[in-house]
């Protein structure tokens, strides 16, 4: 009884992104008026916006850096919290050397 409600859950949440964007407009095409360097985070688990999703508009950044988290869905929880703090300051370190693209 308890999953089938979450798939519903995740199945209207997925539905009222599409409509958001539908009645918003694709934002794809801006992606590449990013100037600056930009760390693109997401959960692995994410039933809303997919890895997939992730690394097909990863490519549309000129300046992107990539960071996958295994145990994250599409909520922050305290411990991922705590992970992305310490990953977005690695990438605010001036030295480009520094390891961002590693996932948990």
């Amino acid at each position: 009884m308890k999953l089938r409600y979450i798939k519903d859950l995740i199945q209207k949440s997925k539905n009222n992104i599409t409509i958001a964007t539908r009645n918003s407009g694709s934002r794809l095409e801006r992606l590449n008026e990013i100037k600056t360097q930009t760390l693109v985070i997401n959960g692995v688990e994410d039933p809303l916006t997919s890895i997939s999703c992730a690394k097909k508009y990863l490519k549309f950044y000129l300046n992107a850096k990539k960071y996958y988290i295994h145990t994250m869905g599409h909520d922050l929880s305290k411990p991922i919290l705590k992970l992305v703090i310490k990953k977005y300051a690695i990438f605010c370190q001036p030295n480009d050397s520094n390891e961002i693209e590693s996932s948990t």
